[in-house]
């Protein structure tokens, strides 16, 4: 990561799991000059009213040290542990005025799958009307590009479009499981901070709770789309 006219390339933002993240990078600032680290969850979504923020950004220090060949380097720590899954911005800044200097990149945060306690949200499975759903066992959860987005079948670009007619299964192990109308299995991704937003089109109805943890979203009568949270997301 480059801040200011730094030279060289940029050093990459390492992706995996909460612990700690390590950015280095090399800098035309002084020596001496202190860094702002945030690490900050690309995609807020909505939070109950004493929401603890600390899932969703982190924060540290950095100073800039003399490198090698004249080239001034920083290097510093952010606490991510407590981190939620999901895709972040990382932001370095001097937050000075006389020296003026930002840069940003992003990187993915991946929780590992905890064993889930307790019988999991209530669900009425009988007053569902699925199809049998056919897993993938094979096919391996990706991050969500942004939020949830319903578009008519044929119509998508990106991961997080899903066509009308879709089932997504959230399950234990923090994978959200997608599902054509048919019951054919046809994405896996994690259960992060994306996951937890949904664009819906103009006129539709939503249903959430009327038969347990489960979302139906409907347009001219049609359910359109029928996501199931079997458990608790964390934060």
């Amino acid at each position: 990561m480059r801040v200011a006219k730094a030279a060289g390339e940029p050093d990459p933002v390492p992706s995996g799991p909460p612990g700690t993240m390590m950015l280095t990078g090399n800098t035309s600032l002084p020596v001496g000059t202190t860094l702002s680290l945030s690490v900050v969850t690309a995609s807020p979504h909505p939070t109950p009213k004493d929401y603890d923020f600390s899932h969703e950004i982190a924060t540290s220090t950095a100073v800039v040290l003399h490198g090698p060949f004249g080239i001034n380097r920083f290097s510093g720590t952010v606490d991510t542990s407590h981190l939620n899954t999901g895709r972040y911005t990382v932001i370095i800044d001097t937050n000075d005025e006389n020296l003026q200097a930002r840069a940003n990149e992003s990187a993915d945060i991946i929780a590992p799958a905890s064993t889930p306690t307790g019988t999991g949200n209530y669900i009425d499975w009988s007053a569902l009307a699925l199809p049998t759903l056919v897993l993938n066992k094979t096919m391996v959860p990706v991050m969500l590009e942004g939020e949830w987005t319903l578009v008519p079948s044929g119509t998508q670009v990106k991961n997080n479009d899903v066509p009308y007619g879709s089932i997504i299964d959230c399950g234990p192990d923090a994978v959200c499981r997608v599902f054509d109308k048919t019951g054919v299995q046809f994405l896996a991704v994690y259960n992060s901070n994306e996951a937890r937003m949904m664009g819906v089109p103009n006129g539709a109805a939503i249903d959430s709770g009327s038969i347990g943890n489960v979302t139906l979203i409907k347009l001219n009568g049609e359910t359109i789309l029928t996501k199931i949270d079997e458990y608790s997301e964390t934060g």
